[in-house]
């Protein structure tokens, strides 16, 4: 049985689980699935009638599957009211081979440290299952607390094989005229694309001509794109917005940058597999420490680090960049690119998760 979200909305996630079903239905490995999508981004509770019968839904049909599954796929909630949820439902399934995974890392900051009880419960249920995965070495201490330890898993995300293929970051350096800068990644509070928005209202009219920004991904709500575009078209044409993108369009953007900035501070942020397609598509990254990111992310390395939620220090890095040797550019795209293909491919994360799923592997190491 698989308990987990798929497209839509895209999230890395839901990326991530529909993967695992594409991977199952080759393995010709037999499943159930039941899916937590939802119809937009937001984490939490929702009073809407829709939501609360598709949750009962999700109740009732647990309770007429869990007869005939041995084993369980469960990636569990990052939010209070999806924490009770889950709760619930590894519940009704104990007794199973139970395999949870957080594909996150906030959990502590956003349940157990605001809930005692939730935590004490957590502690409980989480004991009774088989193994939990996290996505880096630095998310086990979302669990520090629980008496897990032995059960914890590492399965670092994974890129699609398309992004495999990029060009050798060689050729985006043919011309550096214009430093093409990329952000990529849903729109929602705490990605960090506000901020990097007004950093570049803050370079100097000269010095923003002589790079091109551009924004991709998709927004919460129409109001919050409205708001994001009046003040992106302001600043002229070297920003602009390319909307939501997919495949070989989406591999195409990112084969042409040479920046990619992610100066998220999501509070439920894992491991993004937006960074991880960046290396392989020869991309100087640009990011905080935050989360999982650290895992993956070494500054210096793979490129630069920004603070949280800082404007100044964003403007500070693009000024920086701007001024670099762009042979030291290509040096760090080059490493990325090699580092993305050789360490985070697609394969190596579902040959790693099927064998933890089925039991052939529960060792971290």
């Amino acid at each position: 049985m698989l308990c987990m979200a798929t497209p839509p909305p895209m999230t890395g996630q839901s990326i991530a689980g529909k993967w695992l079903i594409d991977d199952l239905i080759k393995r010709e490995q037999p499943f159930t699935l039941i899916n937590f999508r939802k119809n937009n981004f937001k984490q939490g509770f929702s009073s809407s009638s829709e939501r609360l019968k598709e949750i009962l839904d999700i109740f009732l049909k647990i309770l007429r599957e869990r007869r005939s599954c041995s084993r369980v796929y469960y990636v569990i909630s990052q939010s209070l009211a999806g924490n009770i949820r889950d709760l619930v439902f590894l519940w009704l399934l104990r007794n199973k081979n139970i395999s949870v995974h957080l594909h996150g890392g906030g959990i502590y900051e956003t349940v157990f440290k605001r809930s005692a009880l939730l935590r004490v419960l957590n502690r409980y249920v989480l004991s009774k299952v088989d193994r939990v995965i996290v996505l880096g070495e630095s998310l086990k201490t979302c669990f520090s607390d629980m008496g897990i330890d032995d059960s914890l898993v590492l399965i670092e995300n994974g890129v699609d094989d398309i992004f495999l293929e990029a060009k050798n970051a060689n050729t985006k350096y043919h011309d550096t005229r214009k430093l093409k800068w990329l952000f990529l990644s849903n729109m929602i509070p705490g990605k960090g694309h506000w901020e990097f928005l007004a950093a570049i209202e803050m370079l100097e009219e000269g010095a923003r001509s002589k790079i091109e920004f551009t924004f991709v991904g998709d927004f919460e709500n129409l109001i919050e794109k409205e708001k994001f575009m009046k003040k992106l078209l302001s600043l002229g044409s070297s920003v602009r917005y390319l909307g939501v993108l997919y495949g070989a369009e989406k591999l195409k953007v990112l084969e042409e940058s040479h920046v990619f900035c992610l100066p998220t501070y999501y509070a439920y942020e894992g491991q993004p597999i937006s960074i991880l397609e960046a290396y392989a598509s020869g991309c100087v990254v640009v990011t905080t420490k935050h989360n999982g990111i650290v895992d993956i992310f070494k500054p210096g390395l793979n490129g630069y680090q920004v603070e949280k939620e800082s404007v100044t220090n964003l403007l500070e890095v693009i000024q920086e960049i701007s001024s670099s040797d762009k042979e030291l550019l290509l040096k760090i795209s080059l490493y990325n690119q090699q580092v993305g293909r050789s360490q985070f491919s697609k394969k190596k994360y579902l040959d790693r998760l099927y064998g933890v799923i089925m039991n052939d592997s529960a060792s971290s190491t």
